[in-house]
Parts: C-alpha cells; structure tokens; sequence
C-alpha cells in the first residue's frame, strides 16, 4: 500500500489554540474566543480524521472529494458507511459526533444572533476529545485505531464506495 504524503502543517495546533481560547479568553472578546475555540476544535477533528482516510484510502477520486468544498459531509459519510460495513457503533458514534461538532461549528461561524456560551464550548472539546479516543482506541479483529482498520479494509477491498447522485458525491458501504 502507499501512503500519501502527511501535511506540513501539525493540525495539534489547532487544538491547542480552541484550548487556549477555552480557557482564557482573550481580553474583553468573550464571544470571539469561544466561537473561535469551537471552530478550532472542529477543524482539528475533522482534518485528523480526512487526513487519516487520505493516507489509508489512494482512489484518486475519493482524494479529489475530500479535498473539494463538499467533504465536510463526505468525511462523516465515509466514516459512518466504514462503521456499517464492519458493524461497529464506535465508528458509527463517531461519525455522528462529528455531525454535531460540526453543528456546534455552523452555530458558532454563521448563527451571529444566537449565543455561544460557555457550555458550547465544553461540549465541542469534550467531542473532539470522545472522537479523538476513538481515532486511537476503537477495535475491529486484531486492529487499534481507526488508520489501522482503514488499512484492513483497503487490503481486503472493503472500502466504501464513492458514487454520485445526480450533481452530488457520496459514501456508501461496498
């Protein structure tokens, strides 16, 4: 199998900026710095998870649809149709974590009438920090961690499929 070339830029910085902001907000922007920390901790998230799909699974096209302005969903689809075909509800969970994480993450970029309080806040790092575990811990056989199980399931050809409905990609499980 090749793996893909990692990013040269240590995503872990995105984390440890949405902790910063959590924890001390900047000066008097209360509100800036936790819809920020919650942007943060998503992104985080959602690339340590694109940027293990892109190292695990080479189909130029499923690299070409995690790098367009439609992957957002696609990383979330990709991962829950992983959790169907292997029958297993942590992936699934996760998967579904990062739907509201990246709720949480609309919310905070584009809802400027609603609030964003601290609670908000907790829950996007307590997300990111449930997914991140399962990122490194879930089982399936003898593998750990999701980059293993991807390895698995390329070498056995049971990656989900890519397929396109009308103008629209999408996941589903082979």
């Amino acid at each position: 199998m090749v793996f893909q070339q990692q990013s040269i830029f240590n995503i872990e910085e995105f984390y440890e900026i949405g902790s910063f902001l959590h924890n001390q907000p900047v000066g008097g922007f209360l509100t800036g710095s936790y819809r920020t920390a919650i942007g943060r901790y998503y992104y985080y998230t959602y690339l340590k998870i694109r940027d293990i799909i892109l190292q695990c699974d080479t189909r130029q096209r499923v690299e070409q649809v995690l790098k367009s302005s439609s992957s957002h969903h696609l990383v979330r689809e990709y991962m829950y149709s992983v959790g169907e075909c292997i029958d297993n509800n942590d992936i699934i969970y996760m998967a579904n974590s990062l739907e509201e994480l990246h709720e949480l993450r609309k919310k905070s970029d584009y809802k400027t009438f609603e609030p964003v309080i601290l609670n908000d806040v907790i829950l996007a790092s307590m997300l990111s920090d449930d997914i991140n575990n399962t990122i490194d811990n879930v089982k399936y056989g003898s593998h750990i961690g999701i980059k293993q199980i991807l390895q698995d399931l390329w070498s056995s050809n049971k990656l989900p499929r890519l397929n396109r409905n009308g103008k629209k990609w999408e996941f589903m499980t082979p």
